[in-house]
């Protein structure tokens, strides 16, 4: 069951969805009295005809037009539909028995009507509950607009915490494999195009990443300007790290995209190590990030990997049991800035010869 999404004007109470001919006059009239906009249908089938195009503020099933056995499972039907999750439903009744009350706040009423009607009655509970589910669906909105600013991972750390508040919230130290991508020749760029086509060229890029980030089983750590810097934890991290920097990279080429006549080549690095995750900041603002040399590391690495190229570290690759589907070039030992001692680097790249583990 779906409907069209409808927003009620400010300056109406909202449309309420009568079920039931019966009672159908007097209830409409004092719902009408009261500001709301009403509709009538006299059984359940016409009620699921109704609702596939429309969404009321509310409904209120009247037991006596049918039997419960016939018009309680619409209730049941409704509260399935994730559209009206949170839609207020009544029930309007002759005489309510402990055993209808009972079936009817199983099935998903949120309250129930008795006769005769009583008005002030009538539209003070259906008032609260209309208000109250219109908040809901804001915060709901509200809720999905943040979402899009927290990686599935940071967001779902913030509800535990807010299901167990007493749980520790100190940080942890973890393996982790750290993979951070940058644009090559981004300053060059960002002074030979307009700052709007650099943002939407940036934004695309980013995008792309994202979104091969969470499909290989990773997080977004944080943006950084021109690139973004992600933690694999999971026990196959080593594997999901690199597939995902060469489909980044693989992608990226086969888009070709280019700005002010330039290509826009990305550049990968990914190492491995024990980092330290947990909330950075203040009471009033925190970031949850990983923190730790072999972050440092991971980001010198990119640094160093060329245009349209990934590095990783020794460290990388051995955590991987199995390398089929990944190639590594020869080992090379690299200066890194700020480390003491050489690294040892591969230049990843998809092995053609054999496919990769499932």
């Amino acid at each position: 069951m779906s409907a069209a999404t409808r927003r009620t004007p400010a300056n109406e109470a909202g449309l309420v969805l009568v079920v039931g001919d019966e009672a159908a006059t007097e209830l409409t009239g004092i719902l009408e009295a009261g500001g709301y906009r009403t509709v009538t249908v006299g059984e359940a089938v016409t009620a699921r005809d109704w609702l596939t195009a429309r969404e009321p503020d509310a409904v209120v099933i009247a037991a006596c037009a049918e039997t419960p056995d016939t018009l309680l499972p619409l209730v049941t039907e409704l509260r399935r539909d994730r559209l009206y999750r949170m839609t207020p439903i009544l029930l309007l009744t002759e005489r309510p028995e402990p055993r209808l009350l009972r079936s009817a706040f199983t099935a998903g009423c949120d309250d129930f009507l008795p006769r005769p009607l009583e008005p002030l009655v009538v539209l003070a509970r259906l008032g609260g509950l209309v208000s109250k589910a219109r908040y809901r669906r804001e915060l709901e909105r509200i809720r999905s607009e943040l979402a899009r600013y927290v990686s599935p991972r940071l967001r779902s750390l913030i509800e535990g915490h807010a299901r167990h508040p007493r749980s520790s919230s100190e940080p942890v130290l973890i393996n982790a494999c750290i993979l951070f991508t940058d644009i090559r020749g981004f300053t060059a760029l960002s002074h030979a195009i307009p700052p709007e086509q650099l943002f939407d060229t940036v934004n695309r890029h980013l995008s792309l990443q994202v979104g091969t980030v969470y499909r290989h089983g990773g997080y977004v750590d944080t943006f950084g300007g021109d690139g973004l810097m992600a933690v694999f934890d999971r026990p196959s991290m080593a594997r999901q790290a690199c597939n995902c920097a060469i489909e980044i990279l693989e992608t990226v080429a086969a888009r070709g995209e280019h700005a002010a006549g330039e290509e826009v080549p990305v550049s990968i690095g990914v190492h491995a190590g024990e980092v330290t995750v947990g909330n950075i900041g203040t009471g009033d603002h925190l970031d949850y990030t990983a923190i730790g040399a072999p972050v440092n590391i991971a980001a010198r690495v990119c640094g160093a990997a060329g245009a349209g190229h990934a590095l990783v570290s020794e460290a990388v690759r051995r955590h991987l049991d199995d390398e089929r589907g990944l190639a590594f070039g020869a080992g090379e030992q690299r200066r890194i800035r700020g480390i003491d001692t050489p690294v040892l680097l591969y230049q990843l790249s998809r092995d053609p010869h054999h496919p990769p583990s499932a």
